[in-house]
């Protein structure tokens, strides 16, 4: 399945402005986009409970 095939990424890559050509990855989580040299965009795949991407968003801020 390709990006194009996923309206709901779709949607979400519209509203932040995002190119296919920013795409970083796509892994079992969630698509990863490089918009500028100093912005990560990280777009939950369908499914993803809110509890676990908060706990991840918490161990990214912990790091920094």
């Amino acid at each position: 399945m390709s990006i194009e095939d996923d309206a709901p990424l779709m949607q979400v890559m519209s509203h932040l402005g995002l190119t296919r050509d920013a795409l970083l990855g796509i892994g079992g989580e969630a698509s990863v986009f490089a918009p500028g040299m100093k912005r990560i965009a990280r777009i939950q795949h369908r499914g993803t409970v809110r509890e676990t991407a908060a706990r991840r968003d918490q161990l990214l801020a912990d790091r920094h």
